[in-house]
């Protein structure tokens, strides 16, 4: 059971090195597409009793939004399958593919390559500390006829230090699926999953980037339980450069706060059968997970906002039947971004919708922003504080500007 489950996180989160291999041209925008009007036919709320907080900056966005000839949503063509996205500032930001590391510095209008990867690879994660300092994460999972092959996968971290110009290897390991990765200043964290013979996951796995640039293990205490072979690291929830916040697949939530020397249980809850598709926590320390499962029974899918690290351990799970989500962007404390697909039956049968869902009030009240059949998913986002950039695997980016 957790070989499948990882198999299928791995789907939902999990898209990514070698020598580098010439540049493609640089991809400049050709292609708009304007906002449609916004089906408001699924609505999920708390129980009945919540209190609606109002929030002039969202009620303005959705209005904008529903007007078809006051705004347009552009659509971004890019080069390989896209699946990260970060923006350093109003202008200069970077997303990642199968194909390599793209830069803009005109707000996403142009990206040039700047780094291309090796085929096998792409990158999951980008985080630049300051204009010249950043990293990227870059994950290789290996497959076959008779399914994944996860002894092969391989996680590789590059460094630059001249703004992109170059990138050096700062961390490199095989049999590990990399879940999460955080840069703090010039520390950072990563969890992963790692993996044995025979696909069997092989215990939990979290490194701290030191002062002296190392990627240390900090997970010994970790895997010192009864389950933890079977148990791996799925998210992280909060990270500064000594403190740090985890999931594990046996959801456990561990906490440090002397940089992963001593980890406290700071809780436990069980949900069958659900993947963890995205672990993250606002300025104010509340946590938000998301899970999801599709099958033969439907496909739904849970936020669960945990309280602070001070606060206890009683968490509020709201539930989204039909849908399947897979990440989430915050534009402040109460304004949550959640993106996924939607499966809406009709008279001529299922289709299948990108949906981006949007929360003003910290998760008790959600409306649809966006509803499209198109191909791919939303499988990534970053805001660049006009905008934010919705990532989908197809090969374009959904720029939605904020009010």
């Amino acid at each position: 059971m957790q070989g499948a489950m990882f198999s299928s996180l791995m789907l939902i989160a999990v898209f990514m090195i070698g020598p580098a291999v010439s540049c493609t041209t640089a991809v400049e925008n050709q292609d708009q597409e304007k906002a449609v009007s916004i089906p408001v036919d699924k609505l999920t709320n708390n129980p009945v009793g919540t209190t609606l907080r109002t929030n002039r900056k969202l009620a303005k966005l959705s209005a904008q939004i529903n007007r078809k000839s006051s705004m347009v949503v552009q659509k971004l063509p890019l080069s390989g399958s896209p699946s990260a996205i970060y923006f350093e500032n109003t202008n200069t930001g970077w997303y990642g593919s199968d194909k390599g590391v793209y830069r803009t510095t005109d707000a996403g209008r142009n990206w040039n390559c700047i780094y291309a990867i090796e085929s096998g690879f792409s990158v999951n994660f980008i985080q630049f500390s300051n204009p010249s300092t950043g990293w990227i994460l870059l994950q290789k999972i290996t497959q076959n006829l008779s399914g994944f092959e996860h002894e092969n996968d391989e996680a590789v971290i590059l460094n630059t230090i001249d703004g992109g110009k170059s990138w050096l290897p700062q961390y490199r390991q095989k049999s590990v699926v990399v879940t999460s990765f955080k840069i703090v200043g010039e520390n950072g964290w990563m969890t992963a999953v790692k993996y044995g013979p025979e696909n069997h996951t092989n215990g939990i796995l979290v490194r701290r980037l030191n002062d002296r640039h190392e990627w240390i293990d900090v997970s010994q205490q970790l895997n010192e339980g009864e389950r933890s072979s079977q148990d791996g690291a799925l998210g992280l929830f909060y990270a500064t450069a000594t403190e740090a916040r985890i999931i594990t697949a046996d959801r456990k939530i561990y906490q440090t706060i002397d940089g992963g020397a001593d980890w406290l249980l700071n809780g436990r809850f069980t949900l069958e059968n659900f993947v963890v598709t995205y672990a993250g926590m606002t300025d104010s320390q509340i946590s938000w997970l998301i899970e999801a499962v599709t099958g033969f029974e439907g496909t739904e899918s849970r936020i669960l906002i945990l309280p602070r690290l001070d606060d206890g351990n009683e968490i509020t799970s709201i539930d989204f039947p039909g849908y399947f989500l897979k990440g989430a962007i915050f534009d402040s404390d109460d304004i949550l971004f959640a993106f996924g697909r939607d499966v809406v039956s009709d008279r001529e049968g299922e289709s299948i919708r990108n949906v981006i869902l949007t929360s003003d009030d910290r998760g008790d009240n959600w409306r649809t922003l966006y509803s499209k059949e198109i191909q791919g998913d939303f499988v990534a986002a970053a805001s660049n504080g006009e905008s934010i950039f919705f990532v989908n695997s197809a090969g374009f980016i959904l720029k939605l500007p904020l009010p």
